[in-house]
């Protein structure tokens, strides 16, 4: 009998044994299970933020570019303008200064600073001794070195050369300056410099995105010496000034693999040694690099946020299969409901701490009783006075008007068709009436098969992501817009009316209608440059296209800057008739501005048009044809502007539709 005891005590501990051992193996594969989603999910979400960084530094690059190449083409156009170097050089050799060429120098020079935003202008000779400027700024004596070589390469290559930006100084402001070499023929006469306040202009490009974050920065540095860089604009997250203090170069940093050539997404440490992910991009024609940055640290808090979810998910799948391992051991139903029972309050307290460190909360609505109950975090999204019991009206009085109908769609088609419900929404809050953007996860409970008793979800309140990416896209229509603008008059430019002509002719093909094209010049323009100079014929050209954008209003009708002098208007679903109409409308609207033109033979001497009227009907919507459709309208439109010039100019005249 005591052998026989002994034999069931060892089976009994080698059962025990292994329960323990599957137990031990259950609970490795659910932590194992675990840590593989997190860390792909990890993966994902690092993955949407380096493309969003991408985007933004293609994007911020492209501005500062864009920038920079329209100060060096101010400076070419200053430094190609034969009238102006013409009037410095007899100005310069005049016995006795004139006054009256002094002060068209200096209405020049104001143009720079009025309409090209430029802070001082200097008019230097060739030793580089101030002969004028726009204000009463002195200039510093002697010339500083970094200026005076950039005046020498001018004088000796013929081109504009950049002065890098520097701080503060014996400017008050950090700046970006050109130096403009001006020639007579061949002969040197001088140099302007143009300076560009920093602040009002450059920095607002780069600084626009780093909102919304709390270590988000773009970073335009250039090289300092072999050994640092030195950040050109102020990072306000770091405390750094503009154009401050060297900063070091280190192995693993971004800049130093921007030095090196590293382009794209690259990972290492700022200069405050705390690891970033980084898009690095190099700016077209300027020893400058843009790094754009953020902490690997908050993009890992943003992950756990988002995945709070899938864990508490995970985590309580493995609980429950505990207790009920648990309860199959105890071969008792009284011993296992009471071990499940205990089991789930764990969960449940597990999880309302796992929730208050994520901002998370959970509901249950029970489908016989129509009441949601909801967690504490869940009451505070909400802003209700504490968890509990929530009546179906009281939380449908809490969504906003304009998504009720949809969120109660949602909530019937998962009730009804037993899937899983994901939806976005807004919340007017309860105790404050401040509207909310939160996110639900739910599904329900039951086998399949079953009726189901209840839904159980997570809400997690998205505002400030919402917000995020809101402003993003604002900003990335606004650097679009731009693309689409004529710099000088302000009116659409030629890409906006491609684009334009493209779409109404589309839109004429589907609704059977016509698409009018108007094409304008303005006559004898090159003899008015040569009489008033360039800078009265820019101003010409800035009133004609204030008048002729004044004269559309329609839905679809554009005004746009062919080229130069050329401008056209797109009227979509106008006739020949009509278009002829308002193109000789065009022509009188020139000529009751009564701008003087002593260089026109057209009667009256006044600044007038020639405008060329074309009409078409397109037959289809395919892209050869409808390419090759509005291609024939242009040249048609050319046609008649040309007809115009022969007949005299100061007229309109169309051409029959083919």
């Amino acid at each position: 009998m005591e052998a026989l005891t002994r034999e069931k005590n060892a089976a009994y501990k080698k059962q025990k044994r292994g329960y323990w051992l599957l137990v031990l193996g259950v609970v490795l594969l659910a932590l194992s299970s675990v840590v593989w989603v997190y860390e792909r999910r990890s993966d994902e979400y690092s993955l949407q933020v380096q493309e969003r960084l991408r985007l933004v530094g293609e994007v911020q690059s492209k501005s500062v570019a864009d920038w920079r190449r329209a100060r060096m083409a101010d400076a070419g156009a200053l430094s190609q303008d034969p009238l102006f170097s013409k009037a410095l050089a007899e100005w310069l050799h005049s016995q006795q200064r004139d006054h009256r060429q002094e002060a068209l120098l200096r209405q020049r020079l104001r143009v720079l600073v009025e309409y090209d935003q430029y802070a001082l202008v200097y008019l230097l000779d060739t030793r580089g001794q101030l002969l004028m400027s726009t204000d009463s700024a002195a200039l510093p004596r002697p010339l500083p070195a970094q200026e005076r070589q950039a005046l020498q390469q001018a004088l000796d290559r013929a081109e504009p050369v950049a002065v890098e930006p520097q701080a503060p100084g014996y400017f008050a402001f950090p700046f970006f300056g050109v130096m403009t070499p001006l020639y007579d023929g061949f002969e040197p006469v001088g140099v302007a410099w143009l300076v560009m306040d920093l602040r009002g202009t450059l920095f607002p490009l780069v600084q626009a995105w780093q909102v919304q974050s709390q270590s988000a920065e773009a970073v335009l540095t250039q090289l300092e010496g072999e050994d640092s860089v030195i950040n050109i604009n102020p990072l306000p997250k770091s405390g750094v000034a503009a154009l401050s203090k060297p900063l070091p170069l280190t192995r693993s940093g971004p800049a130093m693999q921007a030095v090196r050539g590293g382009r794209g997404i690259v990972r290492g440490v700022n200069h405050m040694d705390q690891p970033v992910i980084s898009m690095v991009s190099a700016i077209d024609g300027a020893p400058w690099w843009l790094i754009v940055q953020i902490d690997e640290a908050e993009i890992l808090n943003d992950a756990r946020r988002r995945e709070g979810l899938a864990f508490g998910l995970l985590i309580g799948a493995l609980l429950l299969l505990l207790a009920l391992l648990g309860g199959i051991w105890q071969w008792s139903a009284w011993r296992a409901e009471r071990t499940l029972k205990r089991e789930l309050q764990l969960h449940i307290r597990w999880l309302d701490s796992a929730q208050q460190a994520a901002a998370l909360g959970y509901f249950v609505y029970d489908l016989g009783k129509k009441e949601f109950y909801i967690s504490e975090i869940t009451a505070r999204i909400f802003g209700v006075a504490a968890g509990g019991w929530l009546p179906l009206h009281r939380w449908a009085a809490l969504v906003e008007k304009e998504d009720r109908k949809a969120v109660f769609a949602a909530h019937e088609q998962t009730i009804a068709q037993r899937q899983h419900l994901h939806v976005q929404y807004r919340i007017r809050r309860a105790d404050n009436g401040v509207q909310r953007w939160i996110q639900v996860w739910a599904e329900l409970d039951g086998r399949e098969g079953e009726r189901p008793s209840c839904m159980i979800g997570i809400v997690q309140d998205i505002t400030e992501r919402k917000q995020v990416d809101e402003q993003l896209e604002e900003y990335r229509r606004q650097l679009e817009n731009q693309v689409r603008l004529d710099p000088l008059t302000g009116i659409a430019n030629r890409l906006a009316l491609q684009e334009a002509l493209h779409k109404e002719w589309r839109r004429a093909a589907r609704h059977g209608q016509s698409v009018a094209l108007l094409m304008l010049d303005l006559d004898y323009f090159k003899a008015y440059n040569d009489t008033y100079g360039h800078v009265q014929g820019d101003v010409c050209l800035c009133e004609v296209a204030r008048v002729l954008a004044a004269s559309v209003g329609r839905e679809g009708e554009l005004v746009a800057r062919y080229g130069g002098e050329e401008f056209m208007v797109l009227l979509p679903g106008s006739t020949l008739a009509q278009a002829q109409a308002f193109g000789q409308q065009l022509v009188l609207a020139v000529q009751r501005l009564d701008l003087p033109h002593a260089g026109s033979s057209v009667p009256g001497q006044r600044v007038t048009i020639s405008v060329g009227v074309a009409c078409a009907r397109p037959g289809g919507l395919q892209e050869p044809e409808q390419t090759d459709g509005f291609t024939a309208l242009i040249e048609r439109a050319d046609g008649a502007l040309y007809a115009a010039k022969q007949a005299g100019r100061d007229r309109c005249c169309a051409v029959p539709g083919p």
